[in-house]
């Protein structure tokens, strides 16, 4: 084969491989909560953690328009369990936003917020549950098991935050990951 053949082949298979390494390890890591609670925090930039999992999101979903706005903000977090949640918020706003709409992406105050242009939250207001709270408006892509967005709210809590869905402005669902003790310059 080819090389350049080659490596493309191995690019398409090592990505559903790592996605699935990733999603086993979230499995493990919701089935036993104090797994990772040793898990020493790193110093990071929010902002730029959120950046990187925009450019892979837009890997994933080249038909996808993302529009980010994104202030400097500075904490100290697990690196990896936080860049899996904006990624979840991501990969859960690329799932229901219609072809030719935005997903709006913005960092502000230790808060990341992800919004959409889909169906929205079922009856149009938030439930008191995250798992509730996200059951869509129907449609073909209703389908899904909520892992992803669980994966968020245990990481909130984990880092003494919280994720909040709600309708958004004009529609669709907004989502907001508040973490604490986050600065920003």
């Amino acid at each position: 084969m080819p090389p350049p053949d080659r490596a493309q082949v191995l690019a398409s298979v090592r990505r559903p491989a790592e996605d699935l390494t990733i999603l086993v390890g979230d499995l493990v890591d919701l089935a036993r909560p104090d797994a990772r609670a040793h898990e020493p925090p790193e110093e990071l930039r929010l902002d730029e953690l959120v950046q990187s999992a925009v450019e892979r999101a837009r890997r994933h979903a080249p038909a996808v328009t993302f529009a980010v706005t994104a202030e400097p903000c500075y904490g100290q977090r697990s690196r990896a369990r936080l860049a899996r949640a904006v990624g979840n918020l991501l990969d859960n706003a690329v799932k229901w936003a219609p072809p030719g709409t935005p997903v709006e992406v913005s960092v502000s105050g230790g808060e990341v917020t992800v919004r959409d242009h889909g169906p929205g939250i079922a009856g149009g207001r938030p439930a008191p549950r995250l798992r509730p709270l996200l059951s869509r408006s129907g449609g073909p892509r209703a389908a899904g098991s909520g892992l992803g967005l669980a994966i968020v709210k245990h990481v909130a809590d984990g880092a003494r935050g919280t994720v909040v869905a709600e309708p958004a402005p004009g529609g669709g669902t907004r989502l907001r990951l508040a973490l604490a003790l986050l600065q920003t310059s």
